[in-house]
């Protein structure tokens, strides 16, 4: 990581690696197992990273247990990880994985971290996830080419 951007609405890096080393948009970014974001904009020598908690991210995720829930994670304000559109009638508790779900460009079942909390709202859970990364303290990345 050679930039940070970080402020209540964006949160996300420049690294020193582009199409030259074979990045393309869209790709999955890791640290210590977990995705934490996607790559959004490439030139030829760096890119443009997404934290997962940038308040535009938007990732399909998948919570793991006997009948799989899908929703969307988002983050509010770069502060908590949310999952939403996951029925209030589908059964979720803490402790359970979160991972993504299989895209064109996302493979599916890369962890992004577990339930911390389920409340419930009107139709959906209202469900924060815990990740152990702090988005802040990050130095070096890796890119999963997909």
């Amino acid at each position: 990581i050679i930039t940070f951007d970080n402020n209540f609405i964006r949160s996300s890096a420049t690294v020193n690696v582009g199409t030259s080393s074979g990045i393309k948009e869209n790709q999955p970014v890791i640290y210590l197992g977990h995705m934490i974001g996607v790559v959004r904009t490439v030139s030829e020598n760096s890119s443009k990273i997404q934290f997962l908690n940038d308040n535009s991210s938007k990732v399909a995720v998948t919570i793991q247990k006997d009948n799989p829930s899908q929703g969307v994670l988002m983050s509010q304000y770069g502060t908590l990880l949310q999952v939403d559109l996951i029925s209030k009638l589908e059964p979720v508790a803490p402790d359970q994985a979160v991972v993504t779900t299989q895209t064109e460009t996302i493979p599916g079942g890369l962890l992004i971290g577990k339930i911390k909390e389920v409340s419930e709202g009107d139709l959906f859970h209202r469900i924060v996830v815990d990740s152990p990364i702090n988005f802040y303290d990050l130095t070096d990345v890796f890119i999963l080419k997909t």
